[in-house]
């Protein structure tokens, strides 16, 4: 594992960039010299070490200042601006230019190269695990690729991209579009059409490429110009199913249909559609034919204690425990304590599809502040969570819009992550546990509706148990 720091200017090649450990203060103290840093991040992706290898290695970080500016401007016919690689763990995380501990949005590239044709039309291609806060904008036909592995990557099918910008503006000819291939989750960004109305006939704007994956949208803003065309389509390569789940996303301001209108192209391709809590615009309803199939979990019951026991997911198995809970935690029936035992499947790459559990819902009023927590052990004195492991997701009825408000605690950037308050609730079935605490609070003034708490889970290959029960304060 290693740092690999990016920034305008930087003249870096090879591995003069690449470091062992973490620079810390601000970047005019942590570097002497523009060769110490790389000046765009197509260099890294390109460079090689002196026996003519990759320079980039399993779980490196690659941090890029968050004044970065980078325009690829060249007349160049199908030029690629490949960010893709085959090794495993690789994270681009924009960060404070003065502080590199911290993670700050804001590091932009530009591509602006000139095509003759659609057809010409490869650009950006990003496959990595993790990208956080970093701008990325294209013009005159060109696109964003996420998740190809036409690019040689068969490792992980899955990435996650937060607080980033994607702006894909139209132009006289043609719009710049975005691609998504196997699963990619999009963590409160912006995709940025504009809302310029050029005319083009040239009308597709994102593409959810069906190769079988999950395209998950939580938090996310959508701006587009007027137009009856929709934003998304689906396109139906190499005939697999897909799923895409748009989740607390703002379309305020998508003047146009998210999806085709009764398109059996896109009820055939997705097997299933999900989109609540968010914010809709007249124009950005959904009108298409039910999707192919329902995803479904598998559960069983114990006739003895009444209780679902057993629920199995893709990233997970969640067992109810009436032998392990919290002295004062959640009843059932007959006053009988229980909890949620979590075991998580080992998966070789990080943060590779979020594991999303529905913890409770109840109604409340929040027009005044309230904090949500939530308890959860480990057996054995294990090794405690941190924020970058888990964390809450919280949803409340909005004072004056549909809209609910979305509060999270997780910090899915791995940059300056810390462990979870020790909490001294008491435990019973635990030997030596390890106790922590989750806690939430609300910012938004809120009214009296339905509050729904999930567990945003990220750590893989660990059993913890958490208590259904959320204590208001």
């Amino acid at each position: 594992m290693a740092y690999l720091y990016v920034k305008s200017g930087g003249t870096a090649t090879g591995t003069a960039g690449r470091y062992t450990s973490p620079k810390t203060g601000s970047w005019s103290a942590a570097f002497s010299a523009v060769s110490e840093y790389y000046g765009n991040l197509f260099t890294i992706f390109t460079a090689t070490n002196s026996q003519g290898e990759t320079i980039l290695q399993e779980n490196d970080t690659i941090l890029v200042s968050n004044v970065h500016y980078y325009l690829y401007d060249q007349n160049i016919i199908w030029t690629k601006i490949n960010l893709s690689t085959t090794v495993k763990g690789i994270s681009i995380i924009s960060i404070d230019d003065s502080d590199l501990t911290l993670p700050l949005y804001g590091a932009k590239e530009k591509d602006q190269l000139i095509y003759t044709s659609y057809y010409d039309n490869y650009s950006f291609y990003i496959s990595v695990d993790y990208v956080y806060g970093v701008i990325f904008e294209v013009t005159n036909a060109t696109g964003l690729f996420f998740n190809d592995t036409s690019q040689g990557r068969d490792y992980p099918y899955s990435m996650i991209l937060e607080n980033c910008r994607f702006i894909a503006l139209e132009s006289s000819t043609f719009n710049g579009y975005i691609q998504s291939y196997y699963s990619t989750t999009f963590l409160n960004c912006v995709f940025d059409f504009g809302l310029t109305n050029i005319g083009n006939t040239y009308r597709r704007l994102f593409y959810l490429y069906s190769h079988g994956g999950a395209k998950i949208f939580r938090n996310c803003e959508f701006i587009a110009s007027t137009k009856s065309d929709s934003v998304m389509n689906v396109y139906n390569a190499e005939y697999y199913t897909s799923i895409a789940e748009f989740d607390g996303c703002d379309f305020s301001q998508c003047n146009r249909p998210l999806f085709v209108a009764n398109s059996g192209t896109v009820a055939g391709f997705l097997n299933q559609l999900s989109v609540s809590r968010c914010l809709e615009h007249t124009n950005s309803r959904i009108n298409i034919y039910k999707p192919s199939y329902e995803y479904s979990y598998e559960y069983s019951y114990d006739t003895n204690k009444y209780l679902r026991d057993i629920q199995y997911y893709l990233q997970s198995i969640v067992t109810n425990t009436v032998i392990i809970y919290r002295t004062t935690g959640a009843e059932y029936l007959n006053a009988q304590f229980f909890s949620y035992s979590i075991q998580t499947i080992d998966y070789t790459a990080p943060y590779q599809i979020p594991f999303i559990f529905k913890l409770c819902e109840f109604y409340l009023d929040t027009s005044t502040t309230k904090t949500f927590t939530v308890q959860l052990a480990r057996d054995n004195g294990a090794t405690g969570l941190t924020n970058s492991d888990i964390g809450i997701i919280l949803y409340h009825s909005d004072d004056s819009t549909s809209k609910p408000n979305r509060k999270s605690t997780l910090k899915v950037c791995p940059v300056n992550s810390s462990t979870l308050p020790t909490s001294s609730e008491s435990w019973i079935g635990l030997t030596n546990p390890t106790k922590q605490y989750l806690s939430v609070t609300t910012s938004d003034t809120g009214s009296y509706g339905l509050c729904s708490v999930y567990l945003d889970i990220r750590v893989r290959n660990t059993t913890f148990y958490v208590c259904p029960k959320v204590d208001i304060t």
